[in-house]
């Protein structure tokens, strides 16, 4: 299961994910079922870290250049560089997460 798959299978449930800084809070609807997926959101954190930090940047690109914020994109894009993006030739090191 992809990382994609545990986001679309969490708001198909009522369950919301989002980036606090470095933790992740997720926020559930009354009738939600935590029981099946918080063990999949502890083990996959970093990768749904990640994967919510490139929606945030991704979502303010191709956001309206009306109400584009610089600031905001310049603030995530840094801290993907930092957190995220590899030196060139080091990406064959890591592994992916499934």
């Amino acid at each position: 299961m992809t990382v994609s798959h545990l986001l679309a299978e969490c708001a198909a449930t009522g369950i919301t994910i989002v980036r606090d800084g470095d933790d992740l809070r997720v926020r559930a609807a009354h009738d939600a079922d935590l029981t099946t997926v918080a063990p999949r959101i502890r083990e996959h954190k970093l990768a749904l870290h990640e994967a919510l930090l490139q929606r945030e940047i991704m979502a303010l690109a191709h956001g309206s250049t009306e109400t584009f914020d610089r600031s905001r994109f310049d603030a995530l894009f840094a801290e993907w560089r930092t957190r995220y993006d590899l030196p060139w030739g080091q990406e064959e090191k890591q592994s992916c997460p499934d």
